[in-house]
Parts: structure tokens; sequence; C-alpha cells
């Protein structure tokens, strides 16, 4: 296993890697949130600084980052643990750098000054070590903190996930650093890595349908869920962010291994169903709430499964796109296609043709939806 493969398995089981409805520090919604600060151990600093120390190694042996560097730098706070754990890895590996870091206001007593560490010199070539880039603020704050300390070159900045996210402009914020400051990034992983390591994860528990097993974790059986003949949609859209609405939609056909020709013909189809077509360079933060559920619909579609799960698929809809989305869901109920439907809302449970209502884990009712007691709303 590659140490990209073994880092996100690492900041999976640490926490730091977690899936919900997440609004970053730059204002954006994303259905995934990677959160440094919950590394809270010894060994899992000691192991993180290792796998920031495999990939400065490995750009150094391929000649993209320099072999001799005078420090790392971890900006103030997140970055300094980082520095500090990273440095010490590569020592093990052999490779002794000075580290330094700032502090967020200046001491004007003992040592003095706002560097801690290693002094940067004039004509050194420093790392940046840090956690995650949005929209690049970070690193826009800290340039000017080394520039004070020293005229430095900065070869690199190391981080442990590129979102491939824009940044203030058209560009993603990597290369808008790029760009700006002549800095290349080195991350460990990207999002694009993420979502290829973790498809078709496994996971433990078992899964029936129509009485076949296609995941017993005690049995080893466990087809793959591309092959399981399920789409899913989420409650928060769970669209990924830096992709625009036609890539979100054939990221599913993409990990088939679909040609692009086949790609584009499938993804040109739900486009004109779902009456989205002229968005389909947009990302999804230029759309509305119903724009980005009917993308969340075509992207759950797009491989053509059997059955749909659908959880609150109106939950953050007004009444009249909510109703618009269910005569869809109707249509394609018509057609044979099974529909999975998680709502608290009593008016679009009664568009379904079954209704089983659960209270705090037990079955409490079921039957025909028309036939449904008013309490079942609460």
């Amino acid at each position: 296993m590659s140490y990209k493969a073994e880092f996100i398995a690492f900041m999976a089981r640490a926490g730091v890697l977690t899936f919900g409805d997440f609004t970053t520090k730059s204002g954006r919604k994303t259905p995934y949130f990677i959160n440094t600060g919950n590394y809270r151990t010894g060994a899992q600093i000691a192991r993180l600084g290792e796998f920031y120390a495999a990939c400065i190694a490995a750009h150094t042996e391929s000649g993209e980052l320099p072999s001799e560097v005078a420090a790392l730098f971890g900006p103030a706070y997140k970055g300094i643990p980082l520095a500090v754990s990273t440095a010490a890895a590569l020592a093990r590996m052999g490779r002794d750098v000075n580290y330094c870091f700032n502090r967020k206001e200046a001491k004007d007593h003992g040592e003095g000054g706002s560097m801690v560490g290693y002094q940067p010199k004039d004509g050194d070539k420093l790392l940046i070590i840090e956690d995650v880039i949005t929209a690049g603020t970070a690193v826009r704050e800290t340039l000017p903190v080394l520039h004070a300390a020293a005229r430095v070159e900065v070869p690199g900045l190391i981080i442990s996930v590129d979102r491939m996210e824009r940044g203030q402009g058209e560009l993603t914020a990597i290369e808008e650093i790029e760009r700006d400051f002549g800095i290349r990034t080195f991350p460990l992983v990207t999002v694009r890595d993420i979502l290829e390591t973790l498809y078709n994860k496994e996971i433990d528990g078992r899964i029936l349908i129509d009485g076949t097993p296609v995941f017993d974790s005690e049995k080893g059986i466990n087809l793959p869920p591309n092959k399981r003949d399920i789409g899913f949609l989420f409650q928060n859209y769970a669209l990924w962010p830096h992709m625009t609405v036609y890539e979100n939609i054939a990221f599913g056909l993409e990990m088939l291994k679909w040609d692009k020709a086949r790609i584009r013909k499938r993804v040109d189809e739900l486009l004109a169903l779902l009456k989205i077509e002229q968005f389909e360079k947009r990302y999804p933060a230029e759309l509305s709430g119903g724009q980005q559920q009917r993308v969340a619909i075509a992207r759950a579609l797009v491989t053509d499964p059997r059955i749909l799960l659908a959880d609150e698929p109106t939950g953050a809809l007004d009444q009249a796109t909510g109703r618009q989305v269910m005569a869809l869901f109707r249509a394609l109920n018509d057609e044979g296609r099974t529909i999975l439907m998680i709502t608290h809302d009593l008016s679009i449970a009664r568009c379904a043709r079954r209704v089983v209502h659960i209270v705090d884990g037990v079955l409490t009712e079921g039957g025909d939806a028309r036939n449904m007691q008013s309490e079942a709303a609460s």
C-alpha cells in the first residue's frame, strides 16, 4: 500500500476525515471535512510526521524539491506540530533539518521576536508545512511573516490534502498560489485520491437485496456497490464543490471506467431529463437548492440503478420544488424503479405507495400512505 492510501485510512481512523454537511472557514459548503485538530495522541502526531516526511522524500527524489533546505516552517497554530513532527520523522530517515514557527504576537522580552526555533537568514530555502488549503488565505498571511524575518526562498508548500477548490477567481487556490508567489504546492493526497481510495471501501455488517446477500462481513461477501444496482440521494446533496455539474454527474461512470463518449451521452440524457443542461459547467455554489437537488438526482441515476435510496430528498427545498421532485420520483417509480425514501414530511410521505412509520427505531405503523394517522408526521 502506498503512503497515500495509508494516509487516507489513517485520517479516517483518527476522525480527521469525516463526511456530512459542513461549512468551511471560507464559508463554502462541503460534504466532507478535514480537521487536523483531531490528532490528539503522541502516536498520531508521530505517524503524521512520517507521512509528511514521505511526501517530501518522494518529491525530493523526483527533483521537484531541492535536496537541501534550511528549515521547515510551521505557521501558527496548526502548522507548529506538523513542522516539528515532520522534522523529527526526517531525522529518523537520516536527514536532519531545522524547524521554526511563528508567534501570533511578537515577544518583547527574552529572546524576543516572532520566530521560534531556527532563525531564517537571507538566501535560505524554507518549506512551509500546513494542514489544508481552501481559499489560500493562510498562505497569503504566512509569506509576509517569513519575508519580514529574512529574504528567504520558498520552493514548496507541503499540505495534507488538496481540496481542489477554486481560490478567489477561476483557478484553484493552489494554482493561484503558484501564479501569485511562484510557490508549488505538494499535497500528501488530493480529494480525488480520497474518493478513489474510499470508493467501494469495505464496511462491517450485512446487506440483502431480494434475499440475496450483496455484503456479509462474516462470510466475506462483498459485491462492489457499483454492481448492487443502488443509487443514493443525500439530504444535503453532497455534491463535490470542486467539480462542475457535469463532473459531479459523470464521476460514478468514471469509476466504472466508461469511455468518454459513452459518459458524455449518458450525462447529456440526464441533464435533459432534469432540465439542467444550461448548468453543466457551473459549480454547486453557483446553483440554487432546487438546482443542486436536481444535479444530485442525476448523479444518483447516472448508473441506471434498480433501487434509489433518498434521504430527506425535499427537506431543503421549498414546497413547489419539493412537489416537482416528487413528481419526478413518481415517474421513475412508474417505470419500475424502486425508491426508498426517508422523510419527516407527512405530505411528502403520502406521495408514496407504501409507508412505514418508525419511532425510536421501532416500527409503529405501516401500510397505505392515505390511511396514515396524522400523528405520524411528528
